[in-house]
């Protein structure tokens, strides 16, 4: 590879796994394309994945760098409110002095590339006149109903109940107001989160590039009937490969691949909430007897709370009536597991990276929301991809062990079965075309390096 003139993109994440993710792939895009890049994110984060993966200080191109959240490294962040007012409080300062100290050295940045959940990761480029994008992490999909909302476009009534139907967004399925995403909701808990993504949007103007991490395919019809949103480049999915090595968990996975190795072909049922989503112990419970009655094989991974060890929220007596049956464990390598021969099907949270890597591998999914984007993801799995079943919880929110069975069941041998399978492998092979050699997804990438280029 020819290396292009010394161009030097800053990455800047939050410290959350669903931002992590695609953030370091699209690094490991720019890399291949000649420019060098620091990837940037709370040293907090930093120590957590040497610790889990053994991330380099630096990998060719590729630069690991880490600022302070003014808090030391055993402090608790598990409140996520007052979390997100420390950093906003002290991430500036300390992103600024980090920017400053690599130009000292001879290492400039010549451009920032940062997520929506950190707005003022844009005021300090401003402050410091570097270019700027934003990395969107969630489907285009909901980036067009954000931007309508807190753009004022009156699509969204302006107070929202959880009567109200949402009918008339053209190009996505019929949306209750529980399918919104959460944070635009009377009843979201995260106001720090849903300010952030607020201030950010007011601030698209000052965005040079809106990148998202999807495709096109995927999500042809919202693109081209949701008129009136800022010029993006989609450049998904952002979805590691199995052969790649450098990654950035935040905690170590446990060892699942050998377990997998002898089950039988497409009969494992994988469960995963994701990093940040913690069920409670009730239903914990309920999923629990769903997955013994269902009598298939399953790999679960039941992750504690932030501040707690080992596996959460297993019901007495619940590993050993499942001996032979199943396998539970606190973390595990997702995108090998997903893309292994054995599983059949895959109960999600429906995090937009979640989502993405059951489209990339071809997986059924049945579908289990909690909060945020993942309302919305959950309607767009199953109304519009078409590639799994929707539960029902009861008047309490509870979803009963009784109907996780039936979504098993209905995935994997259900009248159904057969079309999710297919819709599935559809959108895993329209997902590699996208990210081929003129792809749209490659030439989208090219074109936004392309005017990096020119714009230097």
């Amino acid at each position: 590879m020819e290396e292009q003139k010394k161009v030097h993109v800053m990455l800047v994440t939050f410290a959350a796994q669903g931002l992590i993710n695609p953030m370091l792939e699209l690094a490991k895009i720019l890399t291949s394309k000649g420019l060098w890049v620091t990837f940037a994110s709370t040293e907090k984060a930093g120590e957590r994945m040497r610790k889990a993966t053994n991330t380099p200080a630096t990998d060719k191109f590729l630069q690991f760098r880490y600022f302070s959240d003014g808090w030391g490294l055993d402090a608790d962040r598990s409140n996520l409110d007052g979390y997100m007012n420390q950093i906003n409080l002290v991430g500036p300062k300390s992103l600024t002095q980090l920017i400053q100290n690599l130009a000292s050295q001879g290492d400039p940045i010549s451009f920032i590339i940062g997520n929506p959940f950190l707005s003022w990761v844009l005021d300090v480029a401003e402050e410091l006149k570097i270019p700027y994008a934003m990395l969107w992490t969630q489907p285009y999909a909901v980036f067009a109903i954000y931007y309508r909302y807190f753009s004022g476009l009156n699509l969204l009534p302006p107070v929202l109940s959880d009567a109200d139907i949402i009918t008339d967004i053209t190009g996505l399925p019929t949306l209750r107001v529980g399918e919104l995403p959460t944070y635009l909701l009377p009843s979201n808990p995260y106001i720090n989160l849903s300010e952030a993504l607020s201030k950010t949007f007011k601030k698209l103007k000052k965005v040079t590039w809106i990148l998202v991490n999807s495709f096109i395919d995927l999500e042809r019809e919202a693109i081209e009937k949701i008129p009136d949103v800022p010029p993006v480049k989609l450049v998904g999915p952002l979805v590691r490969n199995c052969g790649s090595n450098l990654r950035g968990d935040l905690w170590r996975s446990a060892d699942c691949l050998e377990w997998l190795d002898v089950q039988s072909p497409s009969t494992v049922v994988y469960i995963s909430f994701g990093s940040w989503v913690v069920r409670s112990e009730k239903q914990m419970e309920e999923v629990a007897w769903g997955l013994l009655r269902s009598k298939r094989p399953f790999l679960w991974v039941a992750k504690p709370p932030e501040n707690a060890t080992g596996l959460w929220g297993l019901p007495e007596g619940f590993l050993e009536e499942t001996v032979g049956q199943g396998k539970v464990v606190d973390w595990c390598p997702q995108v090998e597991v997903l893309s292994h021969p054995s599983i059949a099907c895959f109960i999600t949270h429906c995090g937009w990276n979640s989502t993405l890597e059951s489209i990339v591998a071809g997986v059924p999914v049945v579908v289990f929301p909690d909060r945020g984007d993942q309302t919305t993801n959950a309607k767009l799995l199953v109304e519009v991809y078409r590639t799994g079943v929707g539960l029902r919880t009861d008047p309490s929110g509870l979803l009963r062990k009784e109907e996780i069975e039936r979504g098993i069941n209905e995935a994997i041998g259900g009248p159904r079965a057969m079309e999710f399978k297919e819709n599935a492998l559809k959108w895993k092979f329209a997902a590699r075309e996208a990210v081929s050699d003129g792809g749209t997804s490659a030439q989208n990438i090219q074109a936004f390096v392309d005017d990096l280029l020119l714009l230097l």
